[in-house]
C-alpha cells in the first residue's frame, strides 16, 4: 500500500460535487448576487465619513491618556495631521460600506479604579 496513492484517491473525491451541475448553479448564483449588489450600490448614496468630522473628533481627544492594546495614544492622533484624518476617513467609510469591523477594533482595556 502506497500512502501517496491513498491520499490522492481520498482527496480527489473530497473536492468533487455530489450534485449535477453544482458549479454552474453556484456560478449563476454568485453572478446574479454580484450584479444585484452592484446595481444597489451604484444607485444609492452610501454613507461617507467626512474628513472634517474625523479631524474635529481627533482634535477633541484629551491629552496624556493611556494607550490601548495597540499602543496608540491620543497624541498620535491629535498631532497626526490632516493626512491621517484623510486615511482614517477612507478606512471608516470602507468599514461602513462593507459592514466590516476589524477584529482588533473589538478589543478594549478596562482598568478598575478600586
Amino acid at each position: 500500500m502506497n500512502i501517496l496513492d491513498e491520499f490522492t484517491t481520498y482527496y480527489t473525491k473530497v473536492g468533487q460535487s455530489n450534485s449535477v451541475c453544482a458549479d454552474d448553479k453556484f456560478k449563476s448564483f454568485v453572478t446574479s448576487f454580484i450584479q444585484a449588489e452592484t446595481n444597489i450600490n451604484s444607485h444609492s448614496n452610501a454613507l461617507i465619513v467626512d474628513v472634517h468630522v474625523v479631524q474635529e473628533k481627533m482634535n477633541d481627544l484629551k491629552l496624556r491618556k493611556a494607550a490601548g492594546h495597540d499602543n496608540i495614544q491620543n497624541e498620535h492622533l491629535i498631532f497626526g495631521g490632516s493626512n491621517l484624518a484623510v486615511h482614517l476617513s477612507l478606512l471608516f467609510t470602507a468599514m461602513v460600506r462593507h459592514a466590516f469591523v476589524p477584529e482588533s477594533f473589538r478589543f478594549g482595556i478596562i482598568k478598575p479604579i478600586l
